[in-house]
Formats: C-alpha cells, structure tokens, sequence
C-alpha cells in the first residue's frame, strides 16, 4: 500500500493553469471531413500548450481535438480519453453508432494525446504523416527517432504522463460549454484520468472508466506480468466452456488437459508462437468462441479455425487503423510503459520467457520490454496518489479482461472508493474495452449512469450483466 500524501504534499501537488490555459476552445469545420463518412460533421481545434507545464512561458507544443457535435441542441458534453499508451483519439472514430446510443443528445470531444495523432510528436520528423511510413516508424526512421531521443532527456520528460495529464486538466478548463460535462475514458485513459485528478480539481459531473488499470504498485498485475493475465483469462473460457453442456461437447472432453499435453509435445519456439497467437485471440470481440474453435481445430490437425479467426480479427480492426493519425506512437508507448508501468525493469528476456514456461497462452508485451529498455524518465511523485475527490463515477469492467485484469481493477476499486462514490458494472464474460468488445452490456449501463450519477451517491447496489 502506498503511503498516503499528507495535507501539504496534496496541496504543492496542484498545479496552477496558466491565463493562456483557459481561452476557449475554438473548434472549426474539420480538414478532413469529406474523407471519411463518420467524420462528415466533425469540428476540429488545435491548442498550444506548454510543452512542460512546469515552465507555462516556454517551448510549447499543439495538440489536436476533434468535436463530433449532438444533434440539435446539446444536453451536455462528453470528453473521449483514449487508451495506449499511444492510441490516439482516432481509436473512437469508427465507434460513432454506439457513441450515439451511449452519449445521445451530447457533443461529444476527442483529444489526441501528446505525441500521438494530429498532436505534436516525440520525433516529429520521423512520425509526420507524410513521411516514408506515414504517422508509423519504417526503415532508417527508427534509428533516426530513438536516436535523438536518447540525447534529450528533457524532451523525454516533456512527454510524460504527468504532462498530459497536465494537458486534459488544461482543455477541460478551457472548455466553455453549457450543460453537464462527463469524462469517458479507456484503459490507459483511466491511468490518465486519475492522474489528473489526483492534482486537478475540474468541473466534472461524472466519471465513466471501462477497464480500469492496476494500481502503479501491483507487481502482479504490472506490464511485466501481462503474460499472466492473458493466461488467466485463456484458461477462464476453458473453463466457461467446460461448464456449459453445449460448448463442452462441440470441444469435446477435457479440452484443458489435451492442450496441455499437445503443448508438451511441441518443441519451444512452436509452443511460444502458438501461445502468443491465442493470447491474442483473448483481445477481441468474440474471444470465447475464437479461443475454442481455433484451439478445438488444432488439436484435431486442423489449423484453419485459427486462420479463420485471424483473419475475422484483422478485419474487425482494420475500420481502426484507417486514418492517417491510427498507427500507434510505438515511441511514446515505449517511453510511458517503461518509465510507469513495468514494475521489475532490470528483468532479462530470457528471466521472463523463464517465468512464463507454464502458461497457455502469452502477451508479447513483457518479451518486448525486457528486449527494448531504453528511452525512460523519473515519473511523478503523484504516480501512487488517489484522486483528489472523484465525482459520481461508474467503473465498467470484464471478468475475463485480459489486459487489464478484473481482479487488479478490483484492489485499484476498493482505494477509489476512499475518494468518492463509484459504482461497478461487471460483464461475466466481457473482455476488454466494453464499449466495444460488449456494447449490449456497456451501453444500458452508461446511458442509465448518464440519466442519474447521483444515484451512485445514494450508495446504488453494483450490477452485472452477461456477456451474450
């Protein structure tokens, strides 16, 4: 348990929003609205921020937002934090139908994270879109990026996740519009969120978080331990499948124990690659159905329910990455996973494929930090503080998330909890980002926390919904 900030650590926490920071947003007919249908009336600004808010007078950096307004006259505003690190606002773009029936009758505004986007770059240059791999690294640009990045460690720092969270507080204030205004953010963007009010004190009417992230001090659910997670959740759907008469005999008999032997029968690079792939299946909208089929297919002989299922995978993403601005900051990601959230940073590669030699099904993700430890900063001295006060808040999270695990979202809930009224909606069998991945489960939820937040005051019961 972290040790809590005492009255005067809380108070030299604050930070002060400079005058410029609190000019209205100017939001204008977006560039690029005749490109895409789903942008057709969307309305785009670009903020100059300070690029360390620490030193308001100095370098300064753009961000971009989109605004998707409500028809008519809007009943209020909803600000869309994205996840990541990383992603940027565009990852909402293809999702405006279950936007419209989450938020109805509400603007809704779509920041891009520094760094990623439209917003400015860790390696502008490199990361622009119209350079040889559009807004991805390609080629020498890799070596280029991280290079110069490796000599400026105060860009490094201007890049924090305590700077953007600095930055939502910044555009929640200059945001003049009328009618109650929630926040709605994802995964990292919860991390994100929370940081900021660990140090800020916006105008928020409620606060809707879908797969909440760990604690920054659970070492069992850190990036670091992502394998273990996705593990988890693999063998959760087993054992859904083996409970239900219908899936256990299209699987057939003691599915777990057969994948396991199969497993023993594979030399290590087959096992690896095969566990990485149906760990990925888990990060989908059908995960339970993917895993079984696919894995039912292989131990018959039959690799193509697995293809069948990536390649079913690849399509549900590609409306996601069709934007200039969709490919992932793979150098911001870095540099927040590193410095944030990888609580054992002096594990070799070969000390984590040891400790993950038992596991079904894998994350690449722990392999990737172990192999890449490079560019990092000191992060904040707020990263363990809770909220400030949190607002009427609504936590919406799946029981077989294999990102952000239900039970470090459960511990991260119970300190939340201290802070302010939360309420829980958990999705037997949901996986992660709800929204999405489990929209007839999210949507009643958020539309009836929209229509009365102060019910979570009035201490309302946690609920749950199935997953169909």
């Amino acid at each position: 348990m972290p040790h809590p900030l005492t009255a005067l650590g809380l108070l030299a926490g604050l930070t002060l929003l400079s005058p410029a920071a609190l000019a209205a947003l100017d939001f204008q007919p977006c560039a690029d609205r005749s490109d895409f249908a789903e942008l057709a009336d969307s309305q785009c600004a670009r903020v100059s921020m300070p690029a360390d808010h620490a030193q308001a007078g100095g370098e300064q950096i753009e961000l971009f937002l989109r605004r998707f307004p409500a028809p008519g006259r809007a009943r209020g505003t909803v600000w869309l934090v994205a996840g990541g690190p990383g992603e940027s606002g565009a990852m909402f773009y293809p999702l405006r139908r279950q936007l419209a029936q989450a938020f109805p009758g509400y603007d809704l505004i779509i920041p891009d994270h520094r760094g990623t986007g439209f917003s400015t770059r860790l390696c502008p240059t490199e990361e622009a879109v119209q350079s040889p791999g559009g807004a991805a690294l390609e080629g020498a640009e890799w070596a280029s990026c991280y290079g110069s990045l490796a000599q400026a460690p105060a860009r490094l720092q201007q890049f924090s996740l305590a700077q953007a969270a600095d930055d939502l507080a910044a555009l929640l204030a200059r945001d003049a519009s009328s009618g109650p205004r929630y926040l709605y953010a994802v995964s990292y963007g919860t991390q994100l969120s929370l940081r900021m009010l660990a140090s800020h004190r916006p105008r928020l009417d409620g606060l809707m978080l879908d797969s909440l992230v760990p604690r920054q001090d659970d070492a069992a659910h850190d990036l670091s331990m992502r394998s273990h997670d996705v593990d988890r959740a693999g063998w959760q759907w087993l054992a859904d499948c083996a409970a239900d008469p219908a899936c256990g005999q299209a699987a057939g008999p003691k599915l777990g124990e057969r994948y396991r032997a199969w497993l023993a029968s594979q030399d290590a690079a087959a096992s690896d690659s095969l566990r990485l792939q149906l760990g990925n299946l888990l990060d989908g909208p059908e995960p339970g159905r993917d895993l079984i089929r696919s894995l039912n297919g292989l131990l018959q002989g039959d690799p193509t329910a697995l293809q069948t299922a990536q390649t079913e995978q690849a399509a549900r993403l590609a409306p996601f990455l069709a934007y200039p601005q969709s490919p992932p900051a793979l150098p911001l990601t870095q540099l927040i996973s590193a410095s944030e959230n990888d609580l054992q940073p002096t594990r070799s590669a070969d000390e984590v494929r040891r400790s993950e030699a038992e596991l079904g099904f894998l994350s690449p993700l722990p392999r990737i930090l172990a192999r890449h430890r490079g560019n990092s900063y000191a992060r904040s001295e707020l990263a363990l503080a809770l909220p400030l006060q949190l607002p009427p808040t609504l936590l919406l999270h799946g029981s077989h998330d294999p990102k952000t695990s239900y039970a470090g979202a459960a511990s991260h809930l119970q300190l939340l909890r201290t802070r302010g009224p939360v309420s829980l909606h958990r999705v037997l069998g949901g996986s992660h980002f709800l929204l999405w991945h489990a929209s007839a489960c999210s949507i009643p939820a958020l539309r009836d926390f929209l229509a009365n937040p102060h019910a979570v005051r009035a201490q309302r019961a946690d609920s749950e919904c199935r997953q169909p």
